[in-house]
């Protein structure tokens, strides 16, 4: 055994040090790492290779807590919400881009359908005349796309509808109904960019079109929709509306529609919906004509469940003065 012994010592690779002792090299065993000159040198390169051209991290998105639902939503600098950056160019051949978009959103790629919507979007911003002489035909192809199965496609169809309230207003207002149905029901899509992004659409649209014009799709099929959560985003964007007429419109204009419906959410078992409702309520508690307006288009029977919830609406706003 012992010669077997100094026989594998002695064919082992050895190396003589300064007082003469012969020493053998340690060989490699599998399954483990041993450091030689030319992975030191390849350790060497990667670490001045970190130094020299460190990777660079994103900083994080601001966010921003939802005063009604109380969670953190990215804030709106810090999140790109458009098809177009704010300096796009105007397009060379307006009429042949409009041909060459139409043509795009027909494409089963959709890269090339996201491109063509940012192509109409450069064109509504510098060439709204090209835009309206196709909008029917440009409605209706986008609302399709509202439910196509690319969530990229969704998203840019819904950041073009928002772009074009903002950009046309009342010329929307023929597809205006059809356009927020399919809007309210993307609003409780899985995807949250989508959702964001639809609601963003809605409120551009209650903010760029006439009153009466918006709160039809609100209260022919926002507020009568099986989902929840489209309940509760249809009570949200009344009271954007109710916040842009002001009590003085509301209660002269638009009571027979917007109040029954604020009443109905009050109601509602959502914590969400009910506080869209309360907030929407308390910018009209204040007007004088509030409590006449009120029993002249809510039942009686229907007052008397919400008197409770309304009386607390007004003690809120007078502690806070």
């Amino acid at each position: 055994m012992a010669r077997s012994s100094r026989t594998s010592v002695a064919s082992l690779p050895t190396q003589t040090g300064r007082s003469g002792s012969v020493t053998p090299i340690p060989m490699a065993v599998p399954g483990t790492f041993t450091t030689t000159a030319s992975s030191a040198s390849s350790i060497e390169h990667s670490d001045w290779l970190k130094k020299s051209c460190p990777t660079k991290i994103p900083p994080r998105k601001a966010k921003s807590r939802d005063t009604v639902t109380g969670r953190l939503v990215p804030s709106k600098s810090s999140s790109s919400s458009h098809l177009l950056p704010a300096t796009s160019r105007s397009n060379d051949s307006p009429k042949n881009n409009l041909s060459q978009a139409l043509g795009q959103l027909g494409s089963t790629e959709w890269e090339i359908t996201v491109d063509g919507f940012g192509i109409l979007s450069r064109l509504l911003r510098h060439h709204q005349d090209y835009i309206k002489s196709e909008l029917p035909t440009i409605n209706r192809t986008a609302i399709l796309h509202l439910s196509n199965l690319r969530t990229q496609v969704t998203r840019a169809a819904c950041l073009f509808f928002e772009d074009l309230f903002v950009n046309l207003g009342k010329s929307m207002e023929q597809d205006c109904e059809k356009i927020a149905e399919k809007l309210l029901d993307k609003t409780a899509d899985t995807n949250k960019f989508i959702r964001d992004a639809s609601m963003a659409a809605l409120e551009a649209m209650v903010k760029h079109v006439t009153p009466a014009k918006a709160i039809t799709p609100l209260e022919n099929y926002g507020s009568k929709h099986r989902n929840t959560v489209v309940r509760a985003t249809t009570a949200h964007v009344t009271r954007v509306l109710v916040e842009q007429l002001g009590p003085e419109r509301v209660l002269h204009q638009n009571p027979n529609k917007l109040l029954p419906m604020l009443i109905k959410f009050l109601q509602e078992g959502s914590l969400e919906t009910r506080t869209h409702a309360k907030l929407a309520l308390a910018s009209l508690v204040v007007h004088g004509s509030f409590e006449s307006t009120l029993k002249r288009h809510i039942p009686p029977s229907t007052l008397k469940n919400v008197e409770k919830t309304i009386s607390s609406i007004k003690n809120d706003l007078i502690r806070k003065g």
